[in-house]
């Protein structure tokens, strides 16, 4: 998913991200390099690398600081006028922390992050039983291919499309809530 950081809302939002999760994301860098990143600001997390971290934002106007998990350090790059693209959003176990923001359309925004994230997901995992529904499917009208093999691949295609049938269900689940 793509997010844009041209206000200091968006910057909020992203901020809150990682204060609540660990985030894959991808950014160019000021000399124009990309950069992937798997990073947070959730205590728990920074603690646990880095003890007596208290997990907060000293960034400037227009960075944003957080613990990068690759590079086992602290970034602050300038986020602000750029698009992120966010690969993943992994909540942190146990309890979660509260959102710092009384803005509610915040609180919808980062629903809404990561409600595109697990459409995201299902995209992926519905190409990746497409191609395999289309492989079985080739297997069972081979030639040659005895009864209990193709009861077999008949099996899977049908387990497959009960997957996709479930998928199906969740992406309009989702799209229900917008």
């Amino acid at each position: 998913m793509k997010l844009v950081i041209n206000t200091e809302q968006d910057m909020k939002l992203f901020v809150t991200l990682l204060r609540n999760n660990i985030l894959t994301f991808r950014y160019v860098k000021l000399d124009g390099s990309p950069r992937n990143a798997r990073g947070s600001l959730h205590p728990r997390t920074i603690n646990s690398i880095v003890p007596g971290t208290n997990g907060k934002n000293n960034a400037k106007y227009n960075q944003i600081t957080y613990w990068d998990i690759f590079s086992n350090g602290w970034r602050s790059p300038r986020l602000l006028g750029q698009t992120i693209i966010v690969d993943s959003i992994e909540p942190v176990v146990e309890k979660e922390v509260p959102v710092r923001t009384s803005d509610i359309s915040l609180s919808n925004k980062i629903k809404e992050l990561q409600m595109n994230n697990r459409l995201h997901q299902i995209y992926k995992e519905r190409e990746t039983i497409k191609r395999q529904l289309k492989d079985y499917v080739k297997i069972v009208s081979l030639k040659g291919l005895s009864k209990q093999e193709k009861e077999k691949y008949n099996k899977k295609i049908d387990e497959i499309v009960k997957i996709r049938q479930e998928l199906r269900a969740e992406v309009k689940e989702i799209n229900s809530k917008f």
